[in-house]
Order: C-alpha cells, then structure tokens, then sequence
C-alpha cells in the first residue's frame, strides 16, 4: 500500500504538467527555428519571421526548451483565454454561442426581409451524428447558416458576389463576431450612408459566420479552448475525443482540407493532430458547403478571418516562393486593405502573401484564387487567439475599412461582359482570352474572371444557367 501511495502524487503531478498549456514565445527565431517545431508536430499558433515564434507548449515542453531558448516567455495561458472568453459565470459578452447567433439571424431576416436571406448550406458531421442516434452529439444541433445581403435579395441579379466567413478554426471565436460585424454594419447603414447603400444595391454579398459550430461550441463551453478542429469521428468509435493541447483523434483542421494543392506542406495526415487535412480533398461537410456556395455564383472577392498576428495575407501560400500571376494586384488590395486597420498596440496590419508567414496547402484562399479566380484574403486578427470580450468591439471597429475597400474592388478598373448565344440570346459559359494577359487555368463551369494588373482587370459575369 505505501508503494502505491508514494507512486500516486508522482501520477497526479505528471497528469497535472500534461493538462497545463500555454502559448511561449521565441524571440528573433530562425527559420531553423520554425522547422525545429513544425517537423517535432508542436502546435505553431503564430509566426512572424525573425520578429517571433509562438508555440503551444506545456510545463514539462517549456522545462526542456528553456535550456536550448533561454528567452522564451510564455504569452497566454490557457486562464486568461478562459477570462477574456467569459466573464460573471460563462456569460458570454462580446463572443456569441450558436444558439445567440441563429436567434440573431433570424431577427435579422425579419427586420431586414428585402435585404437579409438566411438559408442553410449544410448540417455538421455532429447533428448527422446525433440524427443517427448516438447520444454523445445530442447538443449539437447545428447548421451551417449563409446570410445573403443584397437588394432584392430574393432574387438573383447580374451583379458580382463578395463573401466573408468566420471560424474556420474553432478556438478563434472573434472571427464570427467580425462577420456579424460587417453584416450589422452594412444593415444599419444602409438607407442613410450612400457608400454602404450603393454597395449593398450593386452587389451580393454573402456571410458565413461560423463554419465550424461543432468545434466553436468546444470553445465556448470551454471545454478545450485550445481545440482548432472540426468533429468529424475520424475513429468511429461515436463519442467526442477530443484529447489535449487543441488535439486528438477526432476533427479535421478545415483550412488544410481544400481542393487546391491539398495534402502538400503544413498539413498532417495524422488523424489526431491538429493540422490534419482529412481523409481526402473535401471530405469534410463543412469545406463542401463553402465550395458548393463559392461555386453557385459569380464571387469576385472575399476575407476569410483568423487569429491571430494582425495580417492580411493572400495567395498563394501552398509551398514558398510560389507566386500567383496577379500577385501585384493582389498585393496593391492588401497593401491598402493592411493600411487602414490599426494595431492593438499601434501601427497597422502587415500584408504579405501567404507563404511568407508558412507554407499551409488546402486552405481556402488558395483554392478559392486557384480554382475560381477569386481575390481571396486571409485577414489574422488581434495579437492573441481569444482577445478579452472588452477589447472585441475596437478590433471589429478597426477592420471594418478593410472590408469596405475590398467591396468597392467593383469600382477599381474592371470589365463586365456576357457570354451569350449569338441566335437565342442563352448564357453559355466560356473561357475568354485577352491578348497580352496570362490567364490561370478555372475549373471547368467556373464563373469567368481574370483579374489582371495591365492593361485592366476582367470580370466577366452573367445569369447562371438552368
């Protein structure tokens, strides 16, 4: 028995370094450095060359690695996300459940019903599960919700489409909230400020505020807020394994199981690690709804929000030094995007294409630019996964520029046309060649746009066909 008893504290103090986790950070890193940690699978929350490196680590991690980085210091802990997420007993001031949200958008549609259309794109691996009557998913009754904003919004009109989409990964919970924001802020605009009024009048714009309830709700109930995945039971054992540090054999890592150059750098095969790119391309219902909604209509713009390290990044970023044929144009929108959104502690946002921070293959910029042409940005948000509620409004507040700069992008030098049958007047679809201008390969049935530094760029549009 005293054997037992001596070895118990032992057990309990190991279990105890196992479950503390922060994020620590190495100053001035080395691209040594990075790959130190990315080939070892650490979790690398944030990078930004030869500034600093951030990593999620535990006691017994940080032990060992403060002999080899004495500097390293440890940034956030996994208490203070806790705090900043809830306050006055898991209320939730500043970060909205799933529950807050739906009841949001439905208020929405019924105030706005010219304006606002809200529709589901599809159901979570999690409400299939429970639907097939295994118990452990029951509270996870979600949708994937879709907000269209436009005039005449029951209809479809000629006019480009520009989206915004929010928590790809689940511990970033104020990407949501920046997508409710700029949807809030046009609303209220809207009738009284010309800008605002004209953009939603020539444009659709789309929303998706949370394309991954089923892990955002691991964050919210604080759970496991360092959990990044989806929840698709990748062992089929049918209950929620969730594991430590943000990993475990369930859940797919959204952003790395895209169609573009999927399964390449920066993204595990491994089901239980946190950049796991699932089964194959698409094999996540969530990447399929987005792809599906990208793929209906004629997109010619789009911000996708993370946290953290205040960019605004865009493509490519699948291996290094990859550069896409628009990259000067793609880097002026970044450029001024960057320009107007201010820092937490000063300063503005860096732009910079995306495999300057890492490499990451089968994000969603990339296939979106890739296999639709579409100017799709990366915005990272804050300087911390989960700032305090207090602190959310400022940030929001000071990205909503940005988005307004990437919508007048219809107003930038620009060509509209129709491709059309000569005899029945029919849309047919087509792919157009300007003399001069290298045109990247679509997928077939793509809507047609080639966006061009010189002499301008083309965006052809029209009514989809029967």
């Amino acid at each position: 028995m005293k054997n037992y008893l001596l070895i118990l504290p032992l057990i309990i103090l190991c279990l105890g370094l196992q479950a503390e986790n922060f994020v620590a950070r190495i100053s001035n890193p080395l691209p040594a450095d990075y790959l130190r940690f990315e080939t070892a699978g650490f979790d690398i929350c944030a990078y930004r060359p030869d500034v600093y490196l951030d990593i999620l680590m535990n006691q017994q991690n940080l032990n060992y690695y403060k002999e080899i980085y004495p500097s390293l210091e440890i940034t956030q802990t996994e208490a203070q996300l806790k705090a900043n997420l809830s306050i006055n007993d898991r209320d939730i001031p500043g970060y909205r459940s799933y529950q807050q949200l739906t009841t949001e958008l439905m208020a929405l549609q019924a105030q706005h019903p010219n304006l606002v259309s809200v529709q589901s794109i599809g159901t979570p691996w999690a409400a299939q599960y429970a639907a097939q009557g295994h118990t452990a998913y029951a509270a996870y009754d979600h949708q994937l919700w879709a907000v269209k904003l436009s005039d005449n919004v029951g209809v479809y009109e000629d006019e480009p489409c520009f989206y915004f989409v929010g928590e790809h990964h689940a511990r970033e919970p104020i990407s949501l909230e920046m997508v409710m924001g700029i949807l809030n802020h046009l609303l209220d605009g809207y009738g009284t400020d010309p800008e605002l009024s004209s953009l939603v009048d020539n444009s659709q714009i789309w929303f998706v505020p949370l394309l991954n309830p089923d892990g955002h709700k691991i964050v919210i109930d604080q759970t496991d807020v360092w959990w990044r995945k989806n929840l698709n039971d990748n062992n089929g054992n049918h209950t929620i394994d969730i594991g430590t540090q943000g990993s475990g054999p369930d859940g797919a890592d959204l952003n790395r199981n895209y169609g573009y150059q999927w399964g390449y750098l920066n993204a595990s095969g491994s089901a239980s690690s946190i950049t796991y790119h699932g089964s194959e391309a698409f094999s996540e219902v969530e990447t399929q709804a987005f792809r599906d909604l990208l793929a209906t209509w004629p997109f010619l713009a789009g911000i996708s929000y993370h946290t953290y390290g205040e960019y605004v990044l865009y493509p490519f970023g699948y291996m290094y030094d990859i550069i896409s044929p628009d990259a000067p144009e793609q880097q002026a929108l970044a450029n001024a995007m960057a320009s107007t959104i201010s820092g937490q502690s000063g300063g503005q946002y860096s732009p910079m294409p995306s495999y300057q921070l890492y490499p990451v293959s089968g994000s969603s910029d990339d296939w979106a630019y890739g296999s639709k042409g579409i100017f799709a940005y990366t915005i990272e948000m804050a300087t911390e996964f989960i700032p305090p509620a207090s602190e959310v409004p400022g940030i929001i507040q000071n990205n909503l520029s940005a988005a307004k700069l990437l919508l007048n992008r219809v107003n930038r030098k620009i060509l509209k046309g129709h491709v059309q049958d000569a005899l029945t007047g029919s849309a047919l679809r087509a792919q157009i060649h300007v003399a001069g201008l290298t045109i990247i390969p679509l997928e077939p049935g793509s809507p047609i746009q080639i966006p061009r530094m010189d002499p301008f760029t083309v965006f052809c549009q029209w009514a989809p066909t029967a």
